[in-house]
Order: C-alpha cells, then structure tokens, then sequence
C-alpha cells in the first residue's frame, strides 16, 4: 500500500551546534534526497552552474570563505572585504 502524509503534516528538528552537510533521505524513495546545512550566521550563497557566488550583504573585515561539495568535501579560503567595495576569490577543490 501506498504511504500518503496528511495534507499540512510538519517534521520539526532543532540544531543546537552548526554542522554543514548532514544528508536527509527518504526510505520509500531513493531519488529523494537533501542536504541540511545549519549555520549560526546568515552569509551563504549557492553556486550558479558556472560555479560562481556571491555574498553581496558581507560586512567588511576578515572573513573564512568555505565551499562544500557532498562527494568532494569542503575548501576554504580567507578573504578580506573592504566596505564599499567588491572582493573576488578562487576556490577550487584538489583534483584525484
């Protein structure tokens, strides 16, 4: 038989640390699939197909930049934002 959620049915969770990929998964249906990220802070971006972001709200300062792949891991990289202004950075995950 066929299991239907009732219409408007919520799953709640709290996170008391962050912690960045925690994979989520249906037992029913093997294509459903998403990653959790839980961050204390609202600076995040996802990359276009291109690979590019952007963090247009980032305040000025020294900042760590981290990107995460689910197959490939996480790169990171410091940068430092003047106000005012804009900062590029490369991050590139290390070839196999």
């Amino acid at each position: 038989s066929m299991i239907q959620p009732l219409p408007g049915i919520e799953s709640r969770r709290d996170f008391a640390e962050p912690e960045i990929g925690i994979p989520v998964r249906c037992d029913v249906h093997g294509w459903m699939r998403a990653t959790i990220h839980v961050i204390d802070h609202g600076f995040y971006a996802l990359s276009g197909e291109d690979g590019a972001f952007s963090l247009p709200e980032l305040p000025a300062g020294d900042w760590n930049v981290e990107a995460w792949h689910p197959v490939l891991g996480s790169v990171s990289r410091t940068v430092s934002v003047s106000a005012g202004s804009s900062t590029s950075i490369d991050l590139e995950f290390p070839a196999d």
